[in-house]
């Protein structure tokens, strides 16, 4: 074809047609219910978005600002609901650390803050500020982990795989992160030991160092043939003869020291007979006639309790009294003065400050303990009444 052509083929065109199409373009308008849609999917984007952070800073959980923290070389660290980790100074500013959105777990020791994500455990200098990821398990092996720190600064990392439900622990460097050694084979959920039936029991529930010594929990049936624990060290038993573990040891706030409930008789009827087995650093015990001491100084001498844990303590002078002290040496016990008033359910201590704290209050309060002249503690004095309030 040429022009020619070309312009008799225009001549048969309706000059209408033409009159139409020779202004500029125009796009054809969006239909109105696209229009809905599009902003309803960023509506729907926006909220989810906004329920994820919900549910990660913890608004749909149970849980509270009223737990106690972690003393270490003078800080308190602890967690402030719907926020993170936060330090706090005796006498100064409680500063935060670490948000909530970025951790699903924490624990701290001299060597840093260390958190858990995911698949992921990292730890925080807490003199630079830097964090070091130090493990990142396997996406086909792994749903999450946990972990727990070590008296000797190593960590008990817990791998875990929902979708196969089983776990497998290991040895890990507190510092590079290196894997010091397989603790355990993958096993089963349904495998593992928690409380008295027959089964695997995973490290952390079996070996707790105490000290320069590592103490063995160990499955055992006591006279009556009923299903209970002892704890050796060495290959021998540490509890008094004719006694069992009524539950795993604990040492958390007790600054290193252990303490193991016991019982003798039968394992049913093991609150008749409870008493405390405390284990100290130094290797020293003490066997405690009262239960449900929440910390003790470093050295093991004293421990605090309060008053509404043990029943046994009412009737006497305790029961005036939000907090209690016990002298392991001699047994002795008594109510510590106290210039304020507040909620005490747990507590914690470096022997120089005490920590108290209550679910149902969600505050922290801050108390520097007092001595007498024999150099036992005998009051406390209000430093700060929450500590978040900074």
């Amino acid at each position: 074809m040429n022009g020619e052509h070309l312009l008799h083929c225009l001549n048969h065109l309706d000059d209408a047609l033409i009159w139409q199409h020779s202004g500029p373009a125009r796009r054809k308008p969006t239909p109105r219910w696209k229009k809905t849609l599009a902003a309803a999917a960023c509506v729907c984007l926006v909220l989810g978005s906004t329920f994820g952070i919900m549910v990660k800073l913890g608004y749909f959980s149970a849980g509270c600002g009223g737990w106690p923290g972690t003393i270490v070389n003078g800080d308190y660290y602890y967690t402030v609901p719907h926020s993170g980790v936060w330090r706090y100074t005796p006498g100064g500013e409680s500063e935060k650390l670490l948000s909530a959105l970025w951790m699903d777990g924490w624990l701290v020791n001299e060597n840093g803050l260390y958190f858990d994500r995911g698949r992921s455990l990292y730890r925080k200098d807490l003199t630079t500020g830097k964090i070091q990821r130090l493990y990142t398990a396997s996406l086909w092996e792994c749903s999450h982990i946990g972990f727990s720190l070590e008296e000797d600064g190593t960590i008990v990392l817990t791998v875990y795989d929902k979708r196969r439900e089983r776990q497998q622990q290991l040895l890990v460097d507190g510092l590079n992160g290196d894997v010091l050694k397989q603790l355990s084979d993958w096993v089963d959920y349904s495998e593992i030991r928690y409380g008295d039936s027959d089964g695997y029991q995973m490290y952390e529930y079996r070996w707790y160092t105490c000290g320069d010594d590592i103490y063995e929990l160990v499955y055992t049936t006591d006279r009556n043939g009923d299903a209970s624990d002892d704890l050796l060290l060495n290959g021998k038993s540490v509890l008094p003869q004719g006694w069992y573990a009524v539950f795993r040891p604990r040492q958390d706030d007790l600054n290193g020291n252990l303490l193991v409930d016991v019982y003798t008789g039968r394992k049913e009827d093991y609150w008749k007979t409870q008493k405390t087995l405390l284990i100290r650093a130094d290797g020293t015990t003490a066997l405690l006639e009262y239960r449900g001491y929440d910390t003790a100084t470093p050295d093991g001498r004293y421990l605090f309790f309060a008053r509404s844990i043990d029943a046994v303590v009412q009737g006497s002078e305790l029961a005036n009294s939000p907090i209690g002290c016990c002298d392991t040496e001699t047994g002795e016990v008594w109510p510590l003065a106290m210039d304020a008033e507040t909620d005490v359910y747990d507590m914690t201590s470096d022997g120089q400050y005490l920590y108290t704290s209550a679910p149902w209050a969600d505050e922290q309060a801050c108390w520097r303990i007092k001595q007498d002249e024999s150099g036992r503690p005998a009051a406390l004095t209000l430093l700060d009444a929450d500590i978040r309030n900074h």
